[in-house]
């Protein structure tokens, strides 16, 4: 498990990550209900992967808040309205609002935190080649020409801008219930997608919601986080 922290615009966003074989075997970390909800999984795939999500999640969440030391159990995140993940603590206090967000891909799992209503979205993608048919059914007409425009770096392009598109949907609370064309990524200053290092990154929704967050790619891996405070919605 490895954690980091981002200054975005949308405040101090928590990273935490890990594999999946650094999830505990025992049930002791879960809730009562995220027990229960564990105990519905009938793919033992799902289940490991439910797992692994809420694993960094509640290490994202406990930092946030300043407390690494809250017992996970205490962190219980499940599925709200439209299937984004809620949190709520159940140690005695007072606790400020959290939002979360997970992601998990080749046993690799993601989450992001930050403290208030934040409109919050991460995901974490494999650097897998993709189809042309894939690249013209998501993307834009820009966003594929982008992709096209190189040989050696496309897959990691399409990647990058579909692991975007898939951080900027979750914090929408769509995910991919909507058209992942009607989110458009700014390719500018994204000329070079390799490197470990975080970059800026820019996502705009129907034309004027516009998301700014950060993208690195490393480990094999496409990492991508968007976010932004309600109150900036116009």
């Amino acid at each position: 498990m490895s954690t980091e922290r981002l200054t975005l615009p949308a405040g101090d966003i928590v990273l935490a990550r890990a594999t999946a074989s650094s999830v505990p075997a025992e049930e002791g970390w879960l809730s009562a209900r995220e027990a229960e909800v564990q105990a519905r999984f009938r793919v033992c795939k799902r289940a490991a992967d439910w797992r692994l999500g809420r694993w960094v999640a509640k290490e994202a969440v406990a930092h946030a808040l300043g407390a690494p030391e809250l017992p996970r159990a205490a962190a219980e995140i499940l599925a709200g309205t439209g299937g984004s993940p809620v949190v709520r603590i159940l140690t005695p206090g007072e606790w400020p609002e959290v939002s979360v967000s997970i992601s998990h891909a080749a046993g690799t799992g993601l989450a992001a935190a930050t403290l208030g209503a934040v409109r919050l979205g991460c995901d974490v993608e494999e650097l897998s080649a993709r189809s042309d048919e894939f690249v013209s059914d998501y993307f834009t007409a820009e966003e594929a020409a982008w992709i096209r425009a190189v040989t050696r770096e496309r897959h990691a392009r399409a990647n990058l801008l579909w692991s975007a598109k898939e951080s900027m949907l979750k914090a929408l609370g769509e995910g991919l219930r909507k058209d992942t064309r009607s989110v458009v990524v700014g390719v500018e200053g994204l000329e070079r997608a390799v490197g470990d290092a975080w970059r800026s990154l820019k996502v705009v929704s129907a034309g004027r919601d516009e998301f700014a967050g950060a993208w690195r790619v490393a480990d094999g891996l496409v990492w991508t986080v968007v976010g932004r405070k309600p109150e900036s919605h116009a």
